[in-house]
């Protein structure tokens, strides 16, 4: 498949909404809908059936879900080495990125990544606005979508090659689903409650416990007279415990137990992420994911010019949980009623088998592997 980084720029978000307003008077229709790009039905290959309702968002995916881990992979080796962590000084961070499908020709597509893993505290905000609070890999990830999707609005209005269509009964722009679909691939599962799940010690005693949360010394749980439990590597007995994340409880919430093992967190509700210092006001990754599944991935901005992008898929490297990321992510909004042009529309949560190599889990767990010629076995020692 064909990898494709966009690079694409606009001048500004205000450009692009004055483009919009200038541009509704352009028309080449299909049904009662409108593409401002005369190639989007300039040949028999991007045509769509008659029969099947353009705007409809109850398509099945036909792409394959777990090219896509592979995609921002091979998108983010072919940038430069500098910016990039450090193997041997031990250093890592997050990858995640937004892909394109283009379902008429199979087409994976990486239109925005970042990686990124700290988090301003609130007494570190910049009143002029101009410094970025969240920098967690999927947060800056979004932020290049949405530059992308300005510009794609731009192009749609000049009559320009674009992803967008005219809805002229609506008066919105919309992403035709029978031709295009978004997916998310994040190298490790998001901060907050998609990161609590149960953990089990093996017989040489390592488990995801003995890792941590990905914010490395902003790791300190409001409770720290309970510790991570540190299992002998000669510990012979399986010790129940819970994956423990560094995002606490927003306070007007329901606060964690801090109890031994598996009532340590409380699971479900909404947390806010620690910050370099002080602690922050923003919201935890698994949060902010989970608003995405309700409003769309297009930002408040977007959605007065057009309809909601939903994710279609999300594929999770290191810590995957499914009971966990379904948790956080679809079920706690599941009972929300649809208002207006939104309405919850979980997307498809797998497991990437494509691992990210500069994150916290492969940094911390580099083995030495030795080959015994006499017992035909192998070993691995930290």
């Amino acid at each position: 498949m064909m990898h494709r980084l966009k690079t694409d720029k606009i001048d500004s978000e205000v450009d692009a909404i004055e483009v919009v307003q200038t541009g509704d008077g352009e028309e080449v229709k299909v049904d009662n809908l409108e593409s401002n790009n005369e190639n989007d039905c300039g040949s028999e290959e991007d045509e769509i059936d008659d029969d099947t309702d353009v705007n409809s968002d109850a398509i099945g995916s036909d792409c394959d879900v777990d090219a896509v881990g592979k995609c921002v992979l091979d998108t983010y080796a072919a940038l430069k080495v500098q910016g990039k962590p450090k193997s041997k000084s031990n250093e890592w961070t997050v990858l995640a990125g937004f892909v394109l499908f283009h379902r008429m020709t199979k087409e994976l597509e990486t239109v925005s990544l970042a990686t990124g893993c700290k988090c301003l505290g609130h007494e570190l905000i910049d009143s002029t606005g101009n410094v970025v609070i969240d920098c967690h890999a999927e947060v800056l990830a979004r932020r290049g979508l949405i530059l992308y999707l300005l510009d794609q609005l731009k192009r749609a209005s000049g009559k320009r090659d674009s992803i967008l269509w005219f809805d002229k009964e609506a008066k919105k722009y919309f992403i035709p689903t029978q031709k295009y679909e978004f997916h998310l691939y994040i190298s490790q599962a998001p901060c907050g409650d998609g990161s609590i799940f149960p953990v089990v010690t093996s017989v040489l005693g390592k488990s995801w416990s003995d890792i941590g949360e990905r914010v490395g010394s902003d790791n300190e749980l409001n409770c720290n007279k309970h510790k991570q439990p540190k299992t002998s590597i000669i510990s012979m007995v399986p010790v129940v415990d819970v994956h423990r994340t560094g995002a606490k409880p927003v306070p007007s919430g329901e606060q964690d137990r801090c109890e031994e093992g598996m009532r340590f967190h409380t699971l479900g509700c909404m947390r806010t992420k620690p910050g370099r210092g002080p602690p922050s006001r923003s919201m935890s990754c698994s949060d902010k994911i989970m608003r995405w599944t309700y409003l769309g991935i297009q930002g408040a901005l977007l959605s007065c010019v057009m309809k909601p992008v939903y994710l279609c898929s999300i594929s999770i490297g290191d810590l995957f949980d499914r009971d966990a990321l379904v948790r956080a992510i679809c079920s706690r909004i599941g009972s929300i009623l649809p208002c207006g042009m939104f309405f919850h529309n979980p997307p498809l949560i797998v497991q990437s088998s494509h691992l990210f190599a500069n994150s916290q889990v492969a940094t911390e767990n580099l083995l030495s592997h030795v080959w015994h010629t006499t017992t035909s076995t192998s070993t691995s020692t930290p």
